[in-house]
C-alpha cells in the first residue's frame, strides 16, 4: 500500500472563509440599488431569471447559473417580473477571482451550471439544514459543504482564487467614498467600514477627512440627504418611506439630519418644488 506524508506547510493557505450567507427571492418590496462590497460575492441562481446589472455590462441570468463578483464591483440584481428571481449568495472575505492562465482583469464571471444544478442545490440544502438544526460541529459542517461547492466550481471552470486586501489597492479612500455612494441605504458605521477595508479606524477617520474635508459619517449623511432630496422632488413616496430607503430607521433622525444639511425640512423641499411647477 502506498503511504502518504502530506505536510500542511507545503499546501496553499486556501480557506474560503465566508462572511455571510443568504437566500433572496423577488417580491413586491424588492428594491434594487447599485452597490459594491469590499468582499467577493458568489451567487447561485436557484430559480427564475433576471439581469445582473454592472456599470460596464448587463448579464442575463437564469436558474442554474453561478456568478462570481469580485470586490469593489458596482452592481445590482434585477428580477424578471413574471419568472421571479431567487438565489443563494455567499459573501467571501479576503479573496478575489481570476481566470486560470489569463492576465486579463475581469470583475464578473458567469457560468451556466444547469447540468450540475442538483449537486449544487443539494450542497445549499445541507448548509441551510445545518444552520437550522445546529447539531454538534454544525459550523464545521457548513464550511465543509461550502468548500465542496467552491472547489467543484473552481476546478470545473478553471478559476483561480487569490488573496485580496482592500487596503492594498491604490486610492483606497476614494474607494471608500464610492462605497458610501453605492451603499448609503445600508447600516454603515465607521467600525464596519474599517473592518471591510482592513484599516485602523482612527487612521481611516483622519485620512478621509483630510481628503474630503468632512468626516465619513458626515459625508454619508450628505449622500443620503441629497438622494432623499431627489426622491422628494421626483416621487410621491411618503417621507417615512424615503427615510427608510436612504438608510434612516428613525423619521425624526432623518428630518433633523436633513434640515441640518439641506437647510430646510423634507416637507419644505417637497412643497417648494411642487408649488413652483
Amino acid at each position: 500500500m502506498k503511504q502518504f506524508n502530506i505536510n500542511s506547510n507545503n499546501l496553499t493557505n486556501f480557506f474560503f472563509s465566508f462572511e455571510n450567507y443568504d437566500r433572496a427571492r423577488y417580491n413586491k418590496d424588492w428594491k434594487s440599488f447599485e452597490h459594491m462590497h469590499a468582499f467577493s460575492e458568489i451567487f447561485f441562481v436557484t430559480d427564475g431569471k433576471g439581469v445582473l446589472h454592472t456599470k460596464s455590462k448587463d448579464y442575463h441570468i437564469h436558474k442554474g447559473m453561478v456568478i462570481f463578483i469580485n470586490p469593489m464591483t458596482i452592481h445590482t440584481e434585477l428580477s424578471d417580473a413574471e419568472n421571479h428571481l431567487e438565489y443563494a449568495v455567499f459573501a467571501v472575505k479576503n479573496l478575489t477571482f481570476s481566470k486560470n492562465n489569463s492576465d486579463e482583469s475581469q470583475q464578473v464571471f458567469i457560468f451556466d451550471l444547469t447540468t450540475d444544478f442538483d449537486f449544487l442545490f443539494d450542497v445549499i440544502r445541507v448548509i441551510e439544514d445545518e444552520d437550522v438544526q445546529k447539531r454538534p460541529f454544525w459550523k464545521n459542517a457548513i464550511m465543509n459543504e461550502f468548500n465542496k461547492f467552491m472547489v467543484f466550481i473552481l476546478r470545473k471552470k478553471q478559476l483561480l482564487s487569490l488573496p485580496f486586501h482592500s487596503s492594498e489597492q491604490p486610492n483606497t479612500i476614494s474607494n471608500i467614498h464610492n462605497f458610501l455612494t453605492s451603499n448609503y441605504q445600508d447600516d454603515i458605521t465607521l467600525d464596519k467600514i474599517a473592518n471591510l477595508f482592513f484599516l485602523n479606524k482612527y487612521y481611516l477617520a483622519h485620512a478621509y477627512k483630510k481628503k474630503y474635508g468632512v468626516s465619513i459619517i458626515k459625508d454619508l449623511n450628505i449622500i443620503r440627504c441629497n438622494e432623499a432630496k431627489t426622491l422628494l422632488k421626483t416621487t410621491n413616496l411618503p417621507i417615512s418611506e424615503i427615510a427608510l430607503s436612504v438608510g434612516y430607521n428613525s423619521i425624526s433622525h432623518f428630518s433633523g439630519t436633513y434640515k441640518d444639511i439641506i437647510k430646510e425640512t423634507p416637507q419644505k423641499t417637497r412643497s417648494n418644488f411642487f408649488n413652483s411647477k
